[in-house]
């Protein structure tokens, strides 16, 4: 399979290396072609994604999350049940409401990734709660904080 020398890519040996996920390349699809991905060159990563919910996300790496799985709201959240498929994911460094992906690819990308991504700022993700609001991620030294909607503190640089 080629990777691209175009954009920062998170591969499947990251994935086993990171959090023990044995995928095979062919269930990701095809690598989107350099000719798609010059246009997020330094705004985005490519990341393979394994099969995987966010709940056996932070099974697989509980110390990783602020709050343990028992105390967590998400610990309820339907949402944290709902598996996503395999593929290749063009994650953005920092988000807008026009590209957002779902909250395991996010968590995923901010675990494994060696680059600082989704500091500072609560950044949303795809899914929304029961009210409308976007669930939240939040990476520092210490973890990944999910929450929902924080309203103002939320850095939207896009509307839709």
């Amino acid at each position: 399979m080629q990777m691209s020398s175009l954009i920062t890519t998170l591969g499947l040996q990251q994935a086993s290396a990171f959090c023990g996920v044995d995928q095979t390349e062919a269930s990701l699809g095809i690598v989107p072609p350099d000719s798609l991905l010059e246009n997020y060159v330094g705004t985005h990563l490519l990341v393979a994604f394994p099969c995987l919910s966010l709940r056996e996300l932070v099974d697989r790496m509980p110390k990783r999350f602020l709050y343990s799985w028992n105390e967590a709201w998400y610990n309820m959240w339907p949402g944290s049940l709902k598996v996503i498929p395999p593929g290749w994911y063009l994650v953005p460094r920092n988000p807008t409401l026009r590209d957002l992906v779902p909250c395991a690819v996010a968590c995923y990308t901010a675990l494994v990734s060696n680059e600082q991504i989704f500091t500072g700022n609560f950044w949303p993700c795809l899914e929304v709660d029961q009210y409308g609001k976007h669930v939240c991620i939040q990476s520092n030294e210490q973890g990944l904080y999910l929450t929902w909607d924080p309203g103002i503190h939320v850095k939207f640089e896009d509307t839709f």
